[in-house]
């Protein structure tokens, strides 16, 4: 249904990342990834690529990210106000609906990292709001 690779960190050395991809990149087996999902994402969204027919059956063809907006007429969910990080979102769904992704082995994805990247500033990342998230 997918495929993953692992990824090198090019830029600001810090330990706390080094050690998330570190596990990010140990998790290789879709058993794995699967199970890291309740811990953290398993692997970056942009490291991976997606069978058509696995995102729609994810998205039902609206790709989350964010809080839901409904369209006319469809009855609200549990959860739809809650401020959803893409990855975090995408990876609890995708499991969830019995999908399965693998990583290949090299390294293929460089992720850039700086001060002031979303990931380190943006509240909807922060440790509070992804616990929200997997309380959910």
């Amino acid at each position: 249904d997918g495929v993953s690779c692992r990824t090198t960190l090019i830029g600001w050395p810090r330990p706390g990342m080094e050690r998330y991809v570190a596990w990010q990149n140990s998790l290789v087996t879709p058993e794995e990834m699967a199970a890291g999902r309740f811990i953290e994402i398993p692997a970056l969204h942009q490291t991976a690529m997606f069978r058509t027919a696995a995102v729609r059956k994810v998205t039902g063809g609206r790709y989350r990210d964010g809080p839901v907006e409904r369209r006319e007429g469809e009855e609200a969910e549990p959860g739809d106000a809650l401020d959803v990080p893409v990855d975090m979102h995408w990876w609890l769904a995708f499991f969830h609906a019995g999908l399965k992704c693998g990583k290949v082995k090299e390294a293929l994805f460089g992720w850039r990292q700086h001060p002031r990247q979303h990931t380190r500033t943006h509240g909807r990342l922060s440790i509070e709001a992804l616990r929200l998230i997997k309380v959910h």
